[in-house]
């Protein structure tokens, strides 16, 4: 899973690959990860959006809502994937919890993040509402 408008770097895939667990996340925020290009008020959503979910799900991942992830078919048919019911940023933080609840096994591999080259951002207010309300439905199931 990765985005196709190059914010995900194809250099960063030898890395990721490279892992034997289940579900390998391509992680900005771990040592030697980072964000370039991103306004303050982006990088401030993210890190909190973060720090909130880890924090709601005791989820022991740095970067939930990143989705630059390689996952195993073998995790993904352990998963009851009729029951993934978010969307956006949250879908990320629901697959992932899904995979932890399971017991996947999980590592997180430093990449650099880049602003897309083209588009626009995908974040609404549905998206960030969404992200708020889902670490607790996923606690509540």
């Amino acid at each position: 899973m990765m985005d196709s408008d190059f914010s995900h770097e194809p250099c960063h895939l030898p890395a990721i690959l490279a892992r034997g667990e289940e579900l390998a996340i391509g992680s900005r925020y771990v040592a030697g990860g980072g964000v370039e290009g991103w306004e303050g008020w982006r990088r401030i959503l993210s890190r909190s959006a973060n720090v909130y979910a880890r924090m709601v799900t005791r989820m022991p991942i740095a970067d939930l809502t990143g989705g630059f992830n390689l996952i195993h078919a073998s995790a993904l048919r352990k998963l009851d994937v009729a029951r993934l019911t978010s969307s956006g940023y949250a879908f990320i933080i629901e697959l992932k919890y899904m995979l932890w609840r399971q017991g996947v096994t999980f590592a997180e591999v430093p990449i650099q993040f880049r602003s897309r080259r083209g588009g626009e951002s995908k974040i609404t207010s549905h998206i960030v509402i969404e992200g708020v309300l889902a670490p607790w439905r996923l606690l509540l199931r």
